[in-house]
């Protein structure tokens, strides 16, 4: 049976209080809602999509992951994905070790059956 998953990394700390912020300022704003809605803590999405391969891909990550790394990630603002199910989201400066893991999860992209056009 295909799963659905997503591997992200949670915000923390004073970047996930300015983001709670902006989301609330969107939605008096804006009566943007949908953020909320979704239940979904803010986040920085490195791979999504469906796998009948989750233990696979759980020992790729296992084997790639250095929990020690903790790079500084700079937010440099908002952009959205304007198509049938609009998608606002946070611009980060690149941090080489993320585009080390986005190569890992693209180079085993056998693994999956369908990876989410928004990470691609």
């Amino acid at each position: 049976m295909s799963e659905k998953i997503s591997i992200s990394i949670p915000l923390s700390g004073k970047t996930l209080e300015f983001i709670i912020n902006l989301l609330e300022n969107l939605e008096r704003k804006f009566s943007i809602k949908f953020i909320k809605s979704k239940k979904a803590r803010p986040h920085i999405n490195l791979i999504s999509g469906k796998t009948n391969n989750l233990n696979k891909i759980v020992s790729v990550i296992k084997e790639n992951l250095y929990l020690s790394y903790h790079p500084e990630l700079k937010l440099l603002g908002l952009g959205a994905f304007i198509s049938h199910f609009p998608t606002i989201y946070l611009r980060f400066e690149i941090a080489e070790y993320l585009i080390f893991l986005r190569k890992v999860f693209f180079k085993k992209s056998n693994l999956w059956n369908h990876i989410d056009e928004s990470v691609k």
